[in-house]
């Protein structure tokens, strides 16, 4: 599902979502500020999943959601983006095993050019000679065998530079 497919999904969970509440005063009068409002609010809940998202998984999320703000909201008024956020990240951590408090997540470059070292593929020569091939050793996501066809590789080209 890509960003569009998973935006539009939220906006349709969404305005089911707020169906059963009132529309706020300030966007009675407009139903473009209504289809504004939800569109805004479906691309700052859209942050919260991850790109690997499936159609169950956020149907199941917002469905959840929807329960958790239905016991706790008091007023008969659309709930705020944020009410809507604590209540979808709380039922996406408990089914995901996802900590919020470590924040989004992040790649892990030295893990990504390891494994990048073990299937052969280019990497940048820093992750050959430089400090960042000590860490990768170090760390042990590599050992000094994994590199040594790329030193060696790196050490002909030079030699063939001189030429």
């Amino acid at each position: 599902m890509d960003y569009g497919q998973r935006v539009e999904m939220i906006k349709r969970h969404l305005a089911a979502m707020l169906s059963s509440y009132s529309i706020p005063s300030h966007l009675r009068s407009s139903e473009t500020a209504q289809q504004d409002e939800i569109d805004v609010t479906a691309k700052a809940l859209n942050q919260l999943f991850p790109n690997e998202t499936t159609p169950d998984h956020l149907s199941g999320t917002f469905e959840r959601a929807a329960l958790k703000i239905k016991a706790a909201h008091t007023s008969r008024s659309w709930p705020k983006a944020s009410d809507i956020a604590t209540a979808i990240k709380s039922c996406f951590d408990k089914a995901s095993g996802r900590d919020v408090a470590s924040g989004p997540w992040k790649p892990d470059t030295y893990k990504i050019n390891a494994d990048r070292i073990k299937r052969g593929e280019a990497v940048g020569e820093n992750w050959i000679n430089g400090k960042l091939g000590e860490a990768l050793v170090e760390r042990g996501l590599v050992t000094d065998q994994d590199l040594l066809p790329y030193r060696e590789a790196i050490g002909f080209a030079k030699r063939f530079e001189e030429c």
